[in-house]
């Protein structure tokens, strides 16, 4: 289809680089917070006790792919067009497009055969829930190397308070440095916002990772979803937070949580069970599973 741009690199590459970046395999002693990818046995797992303050996180990459507005190309008037064309109408009618000659967008997974319930519900089922936050992450950006030479942007390296490969974050006041980071900015951040009982869903967004719509029933969100935007919202309310929940607490939940219904459960501690939830959660539906940990002073 003319109007279509794609895509031309997998989101296997964006899962893994996403975990890269904001995962630490070995925290640095000297530090306060960590991001921790709790999908593996972690490193520091025996430094995390059961009353260790916490906050899981939990990400689905996804690839964009492009269209272009019907500025630049026509909408069909065919009977059996693709519904690709009512999403370029309806930002079109919206003008949310115009002064661009294309916008991003991406559909929603079909339900595995054996899987509990589609990929979008079981994201959404640890969205908005208190005690974790849940969203999708894609590119801003459709070429590998032009997403490449973004990864690899100089700009990206963290000076203090972070670490090469080990985020340790020594303060509050330097989450703001999230916001100024290449890599994180050219991503989208969707947090799902409704139940599905069809994969024939999409997202749809600007280049500039704004004016998020969903088509069926219609929905628009045109506040800034750069997954900068969204770390820095994710570290401050795990800061400003009054109730702090704890590993034990944590286990507590995703013990109870639908995937984990008909699972043996034999973990004695706490971030044993957190980390076989995280590796049923990857293996069966894509979904990758961060710990944000908080050290006792």
């Amino acid at each position: 289809m003319s109007y279509q741009i794609k895509c031309n690199f997998k989101e296997k590459l964006i899962e893994i680089d996403i975990a890269r970046y904001l995962g630490c395999f070995a925290p640095h002693l000297g530090g306060f917070y960590y991001l921790e990818n709790a999908n593996e046995q972690l490193t520091g797992a025996d430094l995390i006790s059961e009353d260790t303050n916490a906050m899981p996180i939990y990400i689905q990459a996804k690839v964009s792919q492009g269209l272009k507005t019907i500025n630049k190309v026509a909408a069909s008037r065919r009977k059996n067009r693709s519904k690709l064309e009512d999403i370029r109408e309806f930002r079109h009618d919206l003008g949310l497009d115009k002064n661009d000659d294309h916008f991003l967008y991406f559909q929603l997974r079909r339900k595995a055969e054996h899987a509990h319930d589609y990929q979008h519900n079981i994201l959404m089922n640890y969205a908005n829930t208190g005690f974790s936050h849940a969203f999708y992450v894609a590119p801003l950006c459709l070429d590998k190397h032009e997403y490449q030479k973004d990864f690899l942007n100089i700009n990206n390296i963290p000076y203090e308070p972070f670490f090469l490969g080990n985020y340790a974050l020594r303060d509050f006041n330097w989450t703001s440095y999230y916001g100024f980071l290449p890599f994180l900015r050219n991503h989208i951040s969707i947090i799902p916002h409704e139940l599905i009982d069809t994969h024939e869903h999409f997202y749809a967004y600007s280049n500039q990772g704004i004016d998020v719509t969903w088509h069926s029933p219609e929905y628009i969100d045109d506040s800034p979803s750069r997954l900068s935007d969204t770390m820095i919202r994710i570290m401050k309310d795990f800061y400003d937070s009054k109730n702090e929940q704890t590993i034990s607490s944590i286990a507590s939940r995703l013990r109870e949580m639908p995937i984990m219904q008909n699972i043996k459960q034999t973990n004695e501690r706490s971030i044993d069970l957190i980390v076989q939830h995280g590796q049923i959660l990857e293996h069966e539906y894509g979904i990758k599973q961060l710990l944000l940990t908080k050290k006792k002073r």
